[in-house]
């Protein structure tokens, strides 16, 4: 029998979620290690130095200029929109500071919730693993084998196999998993602090403040 022949449903299923599974990590990979972040240390050590000498423009400049990054998106919103018309109604209304909040809690959301799904997949690996395998040896021992069981032992060898291949499919998605669960675990949090920084930052320089709010995480 060829290698098609010996895939089940089962098997099916299991390249299915593979396919699932990595589409969803390098996603998440691309968005929360390419996109979001930026060399957090000097860029905020400039954007402080612009704001310490009253450079306000210079300031927000490198804020838009550091775009789609997370923290120069949070620097840009404490800022301001430029050209400094509404700061001032901005700061009393509190819109400025509402505005940030939203933004850090859509941060906070695709930092934490977002990767929820790939935690699915390994858990989803191992049952479809583990279900594909027990279904072979159900077959195994009362399944109708037809013109197989002429042959000793072709039962028994095509059930292990594919028994294995289903185990080996499942431990494969779930290890994958959660090797990309930690790693963008990672990347979240360090995403989350550099976060806490601008806001920092923010707070220093007397541009609204979310510090209570970021402590909680």
């Amino acid at each position: 029998m060829s290698a098609i022949d010996q895939l089940t449903f089962i098997h099916v299923l299991e390249l299915m979620l593979a396919a699932a599974a990595i589409g969803f990590v390098v996603d998440r990979f691309r968005a929360l290690l390419f996109i979001a972040p930026v060399d957090t240390a000097p860029y905020l050590a400039a954007v402080g130095h612009a704001l310490a000498d009253g450079d306000l423009d210079e300031a927000r400049d490198l804020a838009r200029r550091g775009s789609p990054g997370w923290v120069p998106a949070v620097l840009e919103l404490g800022l301001g929109d430029g050209d400094g018309s509404d700061d001032e109604a901005d700061t009393e209304s509190g819109e400025g500071d509402h505005d940030l909040f939203e933004q850090v809690a859509e941060f906070r959301y695709l930092a934490s919730r977002r990767i929820y799904p790939i935690r699915v997949f390994a858990s989803l690996g191992t049952a479809l693993g583990m279900l594909g395998a027990l279904k072979e040896l159900i077959w195994m021992f009362s399944g109708d084998h037809g013109l197989l069981a002429l042959k000793a032992g072709l039962v028994e060898s095509i059930a292990m196999q594919r028994a294995i291949l289903a185990m080996a499919l499942g431990i494969a998605i779930s290890i994958f998993s959660l090797v990309a669960l930690q790693i963008v675990k990672r990347a979240a949090m360090a995403l989350m602090r550099d976060i806490a920084q601008a806001n920092d930052l923010l707070d220093k320089h007397g541009y609204g403040s979310l510090t209570d709010d970021l402590a909680d995480d």
